[in-house]
């Protein structure tokens, strides 16, 4: 199920890139970011990594509730131990 939900963000991030809508791309980072992270304890930075790009998308959106979302994650993942 984890793979099958993987792929989909997967082809969802293509195809806003395709079509330039970015509506739901911030979420969209937020969860492959929290999915690198539940898979393998070594991704902290690319978890990190797309956490952040998340968090720069929904500031630029002015998406509150986005932001919240990311922030939540992020400190979720800061909590974790190396």
């Amino acid at each position: 199920e984890t793979d099958k939900a993987r792929q989909t963000v997967e082809s969802a991030l293509r195809e806003t890139a395709f079509t330039g809508e970015s509506f739901f791309t911030a979420e969209l980072l937020r969860i492959k970011g929290n999915f690198a992270i539940a898979n393998d304890a070594d991704a902290y930075p690319l978890a990190e990594q797309y956490l952040n790009e998340s968090l720069a998308i929904a500031k630029q959106q002015n998406a509150n509730a986005l932001v919240l979302r990311t922030e939540t994650s992020l400190a979720k993942l800061r909590e974790k131990p190396l």
